[in-house]
């Protein structure tokens, strides 16, 4: 039955054909079992439907002999060819460089440039732990929990980290049960997982915003952080990722045109809220890291 329905198959297939259908039929001697042994097999005897074509030798034109010297155009010299070289590589590093840069990696960026020690893990990008939070809390209702455990066993499972779906459950749990949530809820216009991106000079800065929502004065931005923090390390924490927190602030006032009242950073480990009402100031250092960090790459590229 299965080489019956193999058959109808190759019928189904090679019938596609308006006009002509042509087949390699190459394969090894002792194959009887492939779609070209089995097309031979079946259309022996039937000269009237098919034909064999013979492979035909690929003549390749002669190339002329090597010229002993090279032209050079009447008009202009080599010195014109090597300059013409030189501008058409500097243009094309040019185009090449990055045109955009992420938020989280100016957050980063400014982590590294700091000498001060770090005594957190990595956040949401560098620990299957933070991407599981991250995803349960885009997706479980922000009111009512409804689905949590089931959904964090999920997420924990597809983060690979199944032994540590008690510790991805009470995490989102902590931000459920957190003021800046229930606020978001209160507001009646919340948004989660929010793409943004605006134009700046030299290029484009542009992240996710976990949570953000609108009140009656502006628009306040969420980002959850599953550092594992001490009480007294979550303001210092904050402050290394003011760059980021601007970054999302400055996109998102180019493209609504509403103020940013607040950026917030909601971290889990232990349940701590750092507000950050500074944000004309935020949206500036942004602005001059990310201009800082496109030109700094086009110079590199520049210079290889």
């Amino acid at each position: 039955m299965a080489d019956a329905e193999y058959v109808r198959l190759l019928y189904v297939a090679t019938t596609r054909a308006r006009d002509h259908l042509v087949l390699s039929m190459y394969r090894q001697t002792k194959d009887l079992t492939s779609a070209s042994a089995t097309i031979e097999r079946f259309f022996e005897g039937e000269e009237n439907l098919w034909e064999h074509v013979s492979e035909v030798p690929l003549r390749l034109p002669e190339a002329p002999p090597p010229s002993q010297t090279t032209p050079v155009l009447e008009g202009h010299t080599v010195e014109d060819r090597d300059e013409w070289v030189r501008q058409r590589q500097y243009t094309l590093q040019k185009q090449s460089r990055p045109v955009s840069v992420a938020a989280t990696t100016l957050a980063q960026v400014a982590k590294e440039e700091s000498t001060a020690e770090e005594p957190w893990r990595r956040g949401r990008g560098g620990t299957s732990l933070g991407r599981a939070v991250h995803a349960v809390l885009q997706t479980v209702d922000l009111e009512t929990g409804a689905g949590l455990e089931a959904t964090a066993k999920a997420q924990a499972t597809a983060e690979g980290v199944p032994d540590r779906e008690a510790e991805v459950l009470a995490l989102a749990r902590v931000a459920l049960e957190s003021p800046v949530v229930k606020r978001a809820v209160s507001s009646g216009h919340l948004w989660r997982e929010v793409p943004v991106a605006a134009p700046l000079e030299g290029g484009i800065v542009e992240g996710f915003i976990d949570l953000l929502f609108e009140e009656e004065d502006g628009l306040v931005i969420v980002d959850y952080k599953t550092d594992a923090l001490g009480v007294d390390q979550t303001a210092d924490a904050a402050n290394r990722y003011r760059i980021q927190g601007g970054a999302y602030a400055l996109a998102l006032q180019q493209v609504t045109g509403k103020p940013v009242k607040q950026v917030v950073f909601l971290f889990l480990q232990p349940q701590r809220e750092e507000v950050l009402h500074d944000v004309s100031m935020l949206q500036s250092e942004a602005n001059a890291a990310a201009s800082a960090f496109l030109a700094k790459a086009a110079q590199a590229d520049l210079s290889n």
